[in-house]
């Protein structure tokens, strides 16, 4: 299996965890759905009938490093503080680094972007509303 294969394989694996152990805590539902290189992840609550929160791109090494791209990071208002989408992010960056890859979140908010990159830690990066996660981004 190559590696893009396989670490998309460990990143639902890791995500099917991950929500499971929060549905039933929090009584939300979700979906991953696989295609290619993109893995998508839907929610559903009460209020919020289906909800994208967490989109990725998985990129194959090109010359030495692969490339993990994260986008559209969303949780409804009612299942804010409970650490879903860092937790998602965490796992992300954890499985990242076992491969070499590189894990970047683009096409943030300013809001969000700038929370990433002062808090954080996120290594701002020349591309608009991105930011690359590194040993120093604070995830938990």
């Amino acid at each position: 299996m190559n590696d893009v294969l396989t670490v998309q394989k460990q990143l639902i694996d890791e995500y099917e965890g991950h929500l499971n152990r929060l549905t039933e805590r929090l009584g939300f539902r979700y979906s991953i759905s696989p295609d290619q290189n993109l893995i998508e992840i839907w929610g559903k609550t009460l209020n919020e009938p289906r909800f994208k929160m967490f989109t990725i791109n998985v990129f194959g090494p090109d010359e030495i490093v692969g490339e993990l791209t994260m986008t559209e990071l969303f949780v409804p208002k009612e299942l804010h503080h409970n650490r879903i989408v860092f937790g998602l992010m965490n796992i992300t960056y954890e499985i990242a680094k076992k491969y070499d890859y590189d894990v970047f979140i683009t096409n943030m908010v300013s809001s969000f972007y700038h929370y990433m990159t002062k808090v954080r830690g996120a290594l701002p990066i020349e591309v608009e509303n991105t930011v690359q996660l590194v040993d120093t981004t604070n995830l938990n």
